[in-house]
């Protein structure tokens, strides 16, 4: 952008010709162009995804709202209706999963109602005034450090958590060469060495429950009754029926999802949704395959974690079949990603499934999980919605899985 263009942004007229405006269908060609400017040739920035993360949703449509200059898009912000259940009852809450600012606008500031606000603010302002106006409890959202500050000390939102990872290897040999690409001709030794001393410290995990799992259809009518079963043993879980895995997996085209189930007899008593997929680091030139625990569910207590071991463990033997492989990948992935529940149960139940709990420090980005709550900080509620203990999270959770 020439000088001449940002003087002509950072002007007082050109904050008059901003509109603000909800979005609609014949928008998404405008979004889809702002999001290839920031993630160029990513696989997900394409109409077909961008169809289902704006269409319909089993708790309403999304609520998206536009800053335009004219026919320029300035800026974005969208977030999507989630059905939860909360200590018995079920509410609606909503998670934002779209929220881009064009940088050439970066330093234009609104005036509205005798106050200032940056497009940003004013763009969140009117999300969550629609979330209020159709009876939503709360919002959730994952930022990243750009937007971080920005809802914490403007928006009113808390942080709650800040989600971690647990990581499998799987591949010993591709891990080295990746860590060190240099050392390629040392890889199979080292890599050799670390299979041997992973076997050490997490020994293969035995079942000790009579479970079956298998691959189970997204229409299920079992899913619907696992949920009803389960639901209540935990404090606040976003909503997993059947419709649910059927939006948030079977009709999304961002992966390929595989849905598997632990049955005793015939009757459900947990879920476990995996998918691979390739990551590439830019900077480094180097690219991998990975598979991920996307999302998980089965009764809050030892039973229940139990039964996540054995889908843990069947998940990656799948993972590392030559017929899972040909949807996505050619060789074995390197390793598997997994959200990481802290509580010691589950953490515990990973552990016997070969996981460890990923360095912070060494994460390629956080994922900060943050709150507000529509009612106010002096609701009964709100004490509950930020205590990270009472949350049940997974990758599916965000939308980047």
């Amino acid at each position: 952008m020439s000088t001449a263009t940002a003087a002509s942004l950072n002007c007082a007229s050109t904050a008059e010709r901003i509109t603000l405006r909800p979005a609609g269908p014949a928008d998404l060609p405008a979004l889809l162009a702002l999001n290839r400017r920031f993630y160029g040739d990513e696989h997900w920035v394409n109409a077909e995804f961008f169809g289902w993360r704006f269409g319909p949703t089993p708790a309403g449509d999304p609520i998206s709202w536009l800053a335009l200059d004219g026919d320029t898009l300035a800026g974005t912000y969208s977030v999507l209706p989630v059905p939860l259940r909360m200590h018995g009852r079920d509410v609606l809450g909503s998670v934002s999963f779209g929220l881009l600012m064009n940088p050439d606008y970066a330093t234009v500031v609104l005036r509205r109602a005798g106050r200032l606000q940056t497009l940003f603010l004013a763009l969140a302002e009117r999300v969550h005034d629609e979330c209020r106006q159709r009876g939503l409890l709360l919002s959730c959202v994952f930022p990243n450090a750009r937007s971080l500050a920005g809802f914490v000390n403007h928006l009113g939102f808390k942080q709650v958590d800040d989600l971690r990872f647990r990581v499998r290897p799987l591949a010993f040999r591709r891990l080295v060469a990746l860590k060190w690409p240099g050392a390629r001709a040392l890889s199979w030794l080292a890599g050799g060495l670390a299979r041997a001393a992973f076997g050490v410290l997490y020994p293969a995990p035995r079942s000790a429950r009579f479970v079956r799992v298998v691959s189970l259809a997204w229409n299920d009518a079992r899913l619907d009754e696992l949920w009803r079963s389960a639901a209540d043993g935990w404090p606040i879980a976003r909503v997993r029926d059947a419709a649910y895995y059927r939006w948030r997996f079977e009709s999304n085209p961002f992966a390929m999802y595989h849905l598997l189930g632990a049955l005793e007899g015939e009757r459900l008593v947990g879920t476990l949704v995996y998918t691979l997929q390739a990551f590439h680091d830019r900077q480094r030139g180097l690219a991998t395959e990975a598979g991920a625990i996307a999302d998980w569910f089965v009764s809050n207590n030892e039973a229940g974690a139990q039964v996540l071991t054995d889908l843990l463990v069947e998940a990656a033997a799948r993972l590392c079949s030559h017929e899972c492989r040909r949807d996505a990948c050619t060789t074995t992935p390197a390793l598997i990603l997994a959200a990481d529940n802290r509580d010691a149960l589950w953490r515990a139940a990973f552990r016997r499934a070969g996981f460890y709990t990923f360095p912070a420090e060494k994460a390629p980005r956080k994922f900060p999980f943050l709150v507000q709550v529509h009612e106010g900080e002096s609701s009964p509620r709100a004490a509950d919605a930020f205590e990270s203990r009472n949350w049940f999270i997974t990758l599916a959770d965000n939308d980047v899985v």
